[in-house]
């Protein structure tokens, strides 16, 4: 180190030098604060619109199925009305070839 002897002048110089560092790092850190203090805010915000959309797609899934199984019974029913047309038809013809028989034959 340098062996001159510190001034009164070089200490308040010093000092004066130390003061402004301090008061720039404290008006940075009360900055700092003040974002860190928006990002909690906003992550609070943003875990109660995950519960929300968590919520919302649980119920779209219900939804979901719900469709699935009423659109499952609207694709059978088609295939029920032409079994029971078929079916209706089938007994026609029993009924019509019962009768043939019954009556004794056809006009003889």
């Amino acid at each position: 180190m340098n062996d001159t002897p510190v001034t009164e002048a070089m200490c308040a110089a010093r000092r004066q030098l130390d003061d402004e560092r301090f008061a720039r790092d404290k008006s940075r850190l009360g900055k700092a604060e003040a974002r860190l203090d928006k990002l909690e805010d906003l992550m609070h915000e943003v875990s109660e619109c995950n519960v929300k959309l968590t919520a919302l797609v649980e119920q779209n899934t219900g939804d979901v199925k719900d469709h699935e199984e009423r659109i499952t019974e609207i694709e059978k029913k088609p295939g029920t009305y032409w079994d029971k047309v078929i079916a209706g038809i089938i007994g026609a013809a029993v009924a019509a070839l019962m009768a043939l028989v019954l009556s004794g034959g056809a006009g003889v």
